[in-house]
């Protein structure tokens, strides 16, 4: 089965109320991402045991230095936190019990056979989560981190001992083929070794299914970097996204190598060979094209009916919100078409986003180029944005999206929560920048709360949180730019 039916098949959800006619707002007719697929969402990553240290509000950590403050364990990890709170928001949405059990993430990792590991397993199985594809490894160590906050909850120090993760998991993948091959969509996250992102990939790509790719952290963004072509999301920070990008860089100034090494021996794989096309698949079925990692862009052809789409979607979204209004600069080659549409921020903050944005423009495109479909750039308290490429692959798209105000207590799980959130809004139908919405309300919850991922989150509550944050979108358009 080619790949835009596979697709079809899985972004067409039955049991969602499809009466609902909106999501957010927009019109659900160009922007809906229903799922019929088989199986559940799937998460490979880590499951960790993270040691947090926080000083006292009266004092600050200082290098060599102790101050008093909390020390405590708690259940962490990028894919185990995103789990954790997607199951949170699947159990308190409206949906049918039956639809809801289609949305409970499984979660494919592994863990030592120690205490730590003990006590991990047993959180996830009380909250009623699938655990058959989590893996005790004896004579292994449970992964585990230790962090240390500043006393305005920001991380001022992290060190990761996830070497289990690392040399286990790649070989439990191939057990859970099935799973993969089914999922409604799967999430990668970096903690993964490089084959393993790739195996998984690999295995996802094969059957169709959507890929959600977390960096989790510049040193280890880049271990994706041979399975880009073969994502449909990723969500860097700046510093991740810079770290990709650099190394797609370094990658083609490399000498050329015979297709018998290429992959450091690996054997090509499907997607990475040829001119094949890769299916959007959160318009309801509509077919858009992405560019390959090679040095020639997808035809022109496939491109021009991807733009009319990506026009069509945001004149019914406009249609649905406030009036749009679009602004050429006098100098299109070193400025950006801005649109302006909804409620936007402060003007102080927008500017400076659209700044932030602008300046990492030819890394974005160097990771769009490569054959990403969508980036997800987090920017801290500037907000984030939805980023693609459009107009025949010659202008970066970029829809921006404000921070809500919030008093920051933890930001360690911010990220995770931001891609819960984002993959909640897609298993339940929304368009990419509406889900993108959901997940910074989610996010929003989180820094405001003492735990990686808050207890109380409500789905109910977050949809309309959501919905704030969408009036404040903003469309930006800069010409592509090569790195």
């Amino acid at each position: 089965m080619d790949r835009f039916k596979v697709l079809v098949k899985h972004f067409s959800i039955g049991n969602v109320d499809s009466s609902q006619e909106t999501c957010l707002g927009l019109r659900r007719s160009a922007t809906s991402a229903r799922l019929t697929g088989t199986g559940n969402p799937v998460l490979i990553g880590g499951i960790v045991m993270d040691v947090q240290a926080k000083p006292n509000s009266d004092a600050d950590v200082t290098r060599g230095g102790s101050v008093p403050g909390k020390v405590q364990q708690t259940p962490g990890g990028v894919a185990r936190n995103i789990c954790e709170c997607l199951a949170l928001l699947c159990n308190s949405d409206l949906l049918p019990a039956s639809a809801r059990a289609r949305l409970r993430p499984i979660l494919v990792s592994v863990l030592g056979q120690d205490q730590a590991g003990n006590m991990l397993l047993a959180h996830l199985q009380s909250m009623g989560l699938l655990t058959h594809a989590i893996h005790r490894i004896p004579g292994a160590s449970t992964p585990s981190v230790s962090i240390i906050f500043d006393k305005g909850g920001e991380v001022a120090a992290s060190v990761a001992d996830v070497a289990a993760l690392e040399e286990h998991l790649p070989a439990v993948l191939g057990q859970h083929k099935a799973d993969i091959q089914s999922a409604l969509i799967i999430m990668l996250d970096g903690n993964l070794s490089p084959d393993a992102l790739l195996e998984a990939a690999q295995l996802a790509s094969d059957g169709g299914v959507p890929i959600w790719y977390e960096p989790v952290s510049a040193p280890k963004a880049a271990r994706a970097a041979s399975a880009l072509h073969m994502m449909d999301y990723i969500s860097p920070n700046a510093s991740e996204l810079v770290s990709i990008a650099k190394t797609l860089k370094a990658t083609r100034q490399q000498p050329r190598q015979t297709s018998g090494t290429a992959h450091q021996g690996r054997p090509h794989h499907k997607a990475s060979m040829g001119s094949s096309t890769i299916a959007d698949s959160s318009h309801n079925g509509s077919s858009k094209f992405m560019y390959l990692p090679s040095s020639t862009p997808v035809p022109a052809s496939r491109l021009h009916r991807a733009d009319a789409e990506l026009k069509s979607q945001h004149a019914a979204n406009d249609a649905s919100s406030s009036g749009s209004q679009w602004i050429r600069p006098s100098s299109a080659e070193d400025s950006a078409e801005v649109g302006v549409s909804g409620e936007a921020g402060s003007a102080g903050t927008t500017v400076e986003a659209r700044n932030a944005v602008e300046r990492l423009r030819p890394h974005l495109c160097a990771v769009l180029c490569a054959g990403v479909k969508r980036v997800v750039l987090t920017l801290g308290r500037l907000g984030a944005a939805l980023c693609t490429l459009s107009g025949d692959g010659r202008w970066l798209q970029i829809e921006h999206l404000a921070a809500p105000h919030a008093v920051v207590v933890n930001t360690s799980g911010a990220g995770d929560c931001l891609v819960a959130g984002s993959l909640w809004g897609l298993l339940r139908g929304c368009s990419p920048v509406e889900a993108l919405a959901q997940g910074m309300a989610v996010a929003h919850q989180a820094v405001q709360s003492s735990s990686s991922v808050p207890k109380d989150i409500d789905a109910q509550v977050i949809q309309q949180s959501a919905g704030v944050v969408l009036k404040t979108l903003q469309r930006w358009h800069f010409p592509v730019q090569q790195h």
